[in-house]
């Protein structure tokens, strides 16, 4: 039987411990030390993501950094449109599946970024997943690999840029929480660096040609958030954050989980 490697919302959220900070309003954190993330202690302050990260504006749509509409082809418009129409009965939230990549740097809750030497780790508060980037090696055999909701992947350092390859997704998953879609055949690159003013940014190359006409490219940032604990005493579906101080937030489309009838 083949194995599948990503690790879904079902495992627990290593290391995440619930203090009373992580229900406070949201407000903007100073740029600070996050504290003890890292066990590599090779990486350079400026290759140094680990900590707690969130969104300070919540925005579903993921769109072209040069503006303008995403390149969809015919079947990808058709696919978000009947996304879009269904984004109230969606069955990642409601079945508490795993988001993937690039939707969770959507979502206004908030992530975690380990680092070992052999792998940065991503862990994700919004349906709890872990997400390992594994470092310097080449990826899985897809012929003895499964795709996975949040693919294979590989990363290595160009100077203090952190470029994350991503492969073997398995088409289930939006790139983002307005319904836009992909396919098995969803590449992804991602550069990871520390701005100067201590934010996150991180940059999506999108290829997908079953579900767009060209390569395009997305942005977010992030501000660190020492000040956070990320939280797993909660059910997908149930509100356990006070997301009211991230703007756009009114955006945000709660889905309540969905309840399956158990058969005989």
């Amino acid at each position: 039987m083949r194995r599948l490697r990503a690790l879904t919302s079902a495992g627990l959220l290593a290391g995440a411990l619930l203090t009373a900070g992580a229900f406070a309003p949201f407000a903007l954190a100073a740029p600070a030390a996050q504290p003890g993330y890292s066990n590599d202690p090779a990486l350079k302050p400026s290759q140094d993501f680990t900590g707690v990260w969130q969104t300070d504006t919540y925005e579903p749509h993921l769109t072209p950094v040069w503006g303008g509409e995403v390149p969809f082809t015919k079947e990808g418009l058709a696919q978000f449109r009947k996304n879009a129409r269904n984004i109230k009965t969606q069955p990642a939230k409601g079945l508490c599946l795993a988001f993937g990549t690039p939707r969770y740097y959507v979502s206004p809750y908030p992530f975690m970024v380990q680092k070992t030497p052999r792998r940065f780790t991503f862990t994700h508060e919004e349906n709890r997943t872990f997400r390992h980037i594994y470092m310097n090696v080449g990826h899985f055999d897809p012929d003895v690999w499964d795709p996975s909701y949040v693919g294979d992947s590989t990363a290595k350092w160009e100077g203090d840029v952190l470029v994350i390859d991503a492969a073997n997704f398995n088409g289930k998953i939006w790139l983002d929480d307005a319904g836009t879609p992909t396919s098995e055949q969803l590449h992804l690159t991602e550069r990871w660096r520390k701005l100067e003013d201590g934010r996150l940014e991180a940059v999506f190359t999108i290829t997908d040609p079953v579900m767009f006409k060209q390569t395009w490219t997305a942005r977010r940032v992030f501000q660190p958030r020492p000040d956070v604990e990320l939280v797993d005493d909660f059910v997908c579906g149930e509100k356990h954050r006070d997301l009211t101080g991230v703007k756009g937030i009114e955006k945000l489309v709660d889905v309540p989980p969905i309840k399956q009838e158990l058969g005989g």
